[in-house]
């Protein structure tokens, strides 16, 4: 007798525990900069200003190219496809280990976006393929929780390698990149032999479970191809996917303008680099419970949008609020809040692709959603740093962030009437 929960779990707990890893070292490589700063800046004479741009230029070359990323995804093997992307961004991020100046420092940034481009897109898409729509938002979140974990324990041990100092000649923040980039080379080599291309391949799995779960995907493919097109087309002019990347553009905004100036910000409260890593993690350790709580409450109740935009409000009214307090404590309580909960909106927020696109539109849109979405990698880190140049305080960047990430609550808010007024189905 088939058990789906029983079959989805034993899907969960296959595929999920070493995707998280890779994302953990996906994540770490791209913010681990907010550490290195700390005494890179120095050496290289940065001002703020350059390295918000050095920050932010990763997503110009990660939002280039996602969608040619999710169109060779389509064409090729992918176990082949993730030791490829895993190994040229380990190579990147351990590259930056031997960076001599701020241009040599803003070319490895772009070339790390352009290695990581199709990482994530091709994994929401690999995750709709594997779990059914209703519990998809939990195990996306799962999956997701990575990103906020890689802070947590990442934080801390950027924050530890700091405190080394000068190590057989070599400076600490070189080191911190070598140990950082590393592993995601020997990951995504595990990752060849474990995963599977395709249901027909999941060994691990019963032939009957096998069964199961290919007639239960290729009837939720089936029921959404009759709401949008199957192609290129389909995604590209569709009116959601438009509003969703603006929605994320908002999301990531906020989450990547805080985060990689986090442990300057929380540099400036007067502590040695290993407390720095410590408290800059509290945010992100707030998040992973957020993350999984809310989540698994939009599974329950079957409700996406309302999700979506309650935790986005929550999240800007922190930020604005962590600028008024004078007192650390307060600032980084109401940090934590925030963080917690625009995570919690994007993992909630990326269940509804899936909803209204199947087969290469789902692929192809999740990549533009992903790419547009990214873009605010860029704007945000830049953002402060223009702003922290101009005033010489953190407070204004922060109130614009949560102002922005609010918007896009907002827009969720709205979507209906948006849809109604176009005359096009919903995402719900």
């Amino acid at each position: 007798m088939i058990e789906p929960d029983s079959i989805i779990r034993k899907i969960g707990w296959r595929l999920l525990p070493l995707l998280m890893l890779l994302f953990f070292f996906n994540f770490l490589s791209r913010v681990n900069i907010g550490f290195a700063a700390l005494d890179m800046n120095k050496s290289l004479g940065m001002p703020p200003v350059v390295f918000g741009w050095g920050a932010g230029i990763f997503f110009l070359g990660y939002a280039i190219c996602q969608i040619p990323s999710s169109l060779l995804l389509q064409r090729v093997r992918v176990r082949l496809w993730i030791v490829s992307i895993a190994v040229a961004w380990g190579l990147a991020s351990a590259g930056m280990a031997f960076v001599t100046g701020s241009k040599g420092f803003i070319a490895l940034r772009l070339l790390l976006g352009i290695a990581e481009a199709g990482f994530f897109p091709g994994f929401i898409y690999y995750l709709s393929c594997w779990f059914p729509r209703d519990a998809r938002a939990r195990f996306n979140a799962v999956f997701l929780v990575a990103v906020p974990l890689a802070s947590t324990l990442g934080n801390p041990l950027s924050g530890l390698i700091l405190s080394t100092g000068e190590t057989m000649g070599i400076p600490a923040w070189r080191w911190l990149f070598i140990l950082e980039g590393l592993p995601s080379i020997v990951l995504g080599i595990i990752a060849f032999f474990w995963l599977s291309d395709s249901h027909a391949q999941a060994t691990w799995l019963a032939p009957e479970e096998r069964r199961w779960l290919a007639d239960t995907i290729a009837a939720e493919h089936t029921n959404t191809a009759k709401l949008t097109g199957d192609g290129l087309l389909g995604s590209v002019f569709d009116v959601r996917v438009a509003l969703l990347s603006i929605v994320s553009f908002c999301f990531i905004m906020g989450i990547y303008g805080v985060g990689l100036w986090l442990p300057q910000i929380v540099s400036g409260f007067g502590t040695t680099p290993l407390q720095t890593g410590l408290l800059s993690a509290l945010p992100y350790a707030a998040s992973i419970g957020g993350m999984l709580f809310w989540s698994a409450r939009s599974d329950a109740h079957r409700e996406r949008r309302n999700h979506i935009a309650a935790a986005a409000v929550l999240s800007g009214a922190s930020l604005i609020a962590a600028a008024q307090f004078q007192s650390p404590t307060l600032s980084l309580l109401a940090l934590s809040i925030a963080a917690a909960s625009i995570f919690a909106a994007n993992a909630v927020l990326w269940t509804l692709p899936s909803n209204f696109l199947a087969g290469s539109a789902a692929a192809i849109g999740i990549a533009i959603i992903n790419s547009i979405g990214n873009l605010g990698g860029f704007t945000g880190p830049y953002l402060v740093g223009w702003v922290k140049g101009q005033t010489g305080d953190f407070g204004p960047a922060l109130v614009s962030l949560g102002a922005i990430s609010a918007v896009g609550g907002l827009l969720i808010v709205i979507a209906p009437w948006v849809f109604r007024r176009l005359k096009v189905s919903g995402f719900e």
